[in-house]
């Protein structure tokens, strides 16, 4: 019974030092109102650049994005297009190559604390653009 609690534990711990990694990477490039304002000018008014970053997050590619944007009506709605955006997240620090080429989030989790997500939902909303699902 106390190995499973130790377990447990352990496991909870390891969970929180990523978290807490994650958000140190963010925080060590630019201070708190710095990252709110970066995540403001990426994607506050810009409901193309948050359905990409929403395909991303969704483990879509560049041709399934550029269907999603064309399926909303939104500009740019061609993969080369949606590639151009995704070295432009990648600059920015949001979205990364893993080993394969494919794009996956950067640190998702460090930016929660930032209000990425409501800046997303906000961005969708006033634009009356449909979220990923």
């Amino acid at each position: 019974m106390a190995d499973e609690y130790t377990q447990s534990r352990l496991q909870r711990m390891e969970e929180d030092l990523r978290s807490l990694k994650q958000q140190v990477s963010v925080l060590s490039v630019v201070e708190d109102p710095a990252v709110r304002q970066k995540i403001k000018e990426t994607f506050d008014g810009d409901a193309r650049n948050v359905i990409i970053y929403r395909g991303i997050e969704l483990g879509m590619n560049q041709t399934e994005i550029a269907a999603a944007l064309r399926e909303r009506d939104l500009p740019k709605a061609q993969q080369p297009r949606v590639s151009e955006t995704l070295d432009e997240l990648v600059e920015r620090g949001f979205v990364r190559r893993a080993p394969k080429g494919r794009y996956v989030l950067r640190d998702e989790k460090a930016y929660a604390d930032f209000g990425l997500e409501k800046v997303l939902k906000k961005t969708l909303k006033k634009q009356g653009v449909d979220d990923l699902e």
